[in-house]
């Protein structure tokens, strides 16, 4: 018996696709103009939305459960116990999950914007640690940082 080659008619071949594809591209860089023309308004539309969007900065914000196992040691024992003080409580210490605990922005800022007396002043420690390490005298060439000074305990 004699094998039949045939093609159905909504079926296309390698050499078709290949053959429209480089029709596509003659097409365009005939018509090269009209393709810029079209272009030209979106990019700039685009360019236009990129600059208008205002800078977002994302930061991570980690916090850690403490799971009370009935250790009779409590959330404060426990939390001892994992900086090795006391017993009980060491089998769970991670310390992985402590130092993300300790970098996380909501921990440095509840810290920050504590109100404390130092020399006599009562102020935020950021605002303390701004004047302990001279930062206004590092800052003096900006026009904003230069007498900056956290006043409702927010960034």
């Amino acid at each position: 018996m004699k094998e039949q080659n045939y093609i159905e008619e909504d079926e296309i071949t390698l050499k078709e696709l290949i053959l429209k594809v480089q029709e596509f591209f003659q097409e365009v860089l005939k018509n090269w103009r009209l393709v810029i023309l079209i272009t030209i308004p979106f990019v700039l539309y685009f360019f236009y939305q990129a600059y208008k969007m205002p800078l977002t900065y994302t930061s991570e914000l980690t916090f850690m459960m403490n799971d009370d196992e009935g250790g009779g040691l409590g959330a404060l024992g426990g939390l001892a116990a994992s900086f090795g003080f006391g017993g009980g409580g060491s089998a769970e210490f991670n310390l992985e999950k402590m130092l993300s605990l300790l970098k996380s922005r909501n921990i440095i800022q509840q810290g920050l914007f504590e109100k404390a007396e130092i020399d006599g002043e009562i102020d935020f420690f950021a605002n303390h640690l701004i004047r302990e390490y001279d930062f206004h005298g590092i800052w003096k060439e900006s026009e904003t940082l230069g007498s900056f000074t956290f006043k409702n305990g927010k960034v």
